[in-house]
């Protein structure tokens, strides 16, 4: 077990997903000694988020209680938590903070002021941008080519709180959900373990989010699947190689109609076509404002 008496000890709630999980695992790699893990299910009242198949993030590597029992960490398993019990369980854990890491829900007062030192949260953007429950999938729609994760405390706001600390992280041409993940949930869970003793002591300092600069996005719909014709074919292949996973079809307005989309080949940053889109043998080739993209998919309505 990596409990140790004289350190601070933290509560982690979240979910079985990557995210959670590569969280955890970080902060067991940094000897955090951890009062307790909830794990919510996301099925009950006050749930938030919506049924996506896959769920969001990606790739689960393993049990995120599994791992807590292997190291002797208690567990609490609910649907979501606003119940009683969960909360009285909590409270007798009495954690010296908070760490919330892929929770399908809003926390209300009693677990934003649960500990003494305060609850923070790991979101996967460079906050005040890309509020919201699916930043990843929004920061690759919109094809930036930075992301980044941030350590921030709980507020009634949503991804409000002021920053504890932030890293910013390239997005590479092979990332997917489930990669960027775990690699923002580890580094921001290596970053909260460096400031805890700051955090619980009171020292550790913190940065107010510009709201001048704030946006915020909900849950993915099926027209956010859309891909544009004015994009680079380069942000097209990598916002639907990176998104698969979720399971939802993929929809194209082209000059020559519109076009379905199961999944990309490839592309070319420097192709050019002279029409919209080209078909044959199940396979498109279309036309985007820089190069072209070859995917599995048809036309299914007006003429090529």
């Amino acid at each position: 077990m990596n409990q140790r008496t004289d350190a601070p000890r933290v509560l982690l709630l979240g979910s079985e997903s990557g995210f959670c999980f590569h969280a955890f695992k970080a902060l067991l790699d940094s000897r955090v000694a951890m009062a307790g893990v909830l794990i919510a299910s996301g099925s009950g009242e006050g749930v938030s988020r919506p049924v996506i198949r896959g769920s969001i993030p990606l790739s689960q590597p393993g049990s995120v209680a599994d791992l807590a029992a292997r190291e002797g960490i208690v567990t609490i398993r609910c649907e979501h938590t606003r119940e009683a019990w969960a909360r009285e369980l909590a409270h007798e854990m009495a954690p010296d903070a908070v760490l919330v890491a892929c929770l399908p829900e809003r926390l209300d007062e009693f677990w934003i002021t649960l500990s003494p030192a305060g609850c923070f949260n790991l979101h996967p953007s460079l906050l005040p941008a890309y509020r919201g429950p699916a930043p990843l999938f929004w920061q690759l729609k919109d094809g930036v080519e930075n992301t980044g994760i941030s350590v921030h405390r709980v507020e009634a706001r949503m991804d409000a709180g002021p920053i504890l600390m932030q890293e910013a992280h390239a997005i590479d041409s092979e990332d997917n959900l489930a990669t960027l993940n775990a690699m923002l949930a580890a580094a921001g869970a290596r970053a909260f373990a460096r400031a805890l003793g700051d955090i619980v002591s009171g020292k550790a300092r913190f940065i107010p989010q510009d709201e001048a600069k704030a946006s915020a996005h909900p849950w993915p719909k099926d027209e956010d699947f859309a891909l544009d014709a004015n994009w680079r074919a380069r942000h097209a292949y990598r916002f639907v190689s990176a998104t698969a996973g979720l399971g939802r079809p993929y929809s194209m307005e082209t000059e020559g109609g519109a076009l379905s989309i199961e999944r990309v080949l490839d592309f070319d940053p420097k192709g050019t076509l002279e029409r919209a889109f080209t078909t044959a043998g199940g396979v498109l080739t279309i036309r985007f404002a820089q190069g072209t993209m070859r995917a599995v998919g048809k036309q299914v309505i007006g003429d090529s």
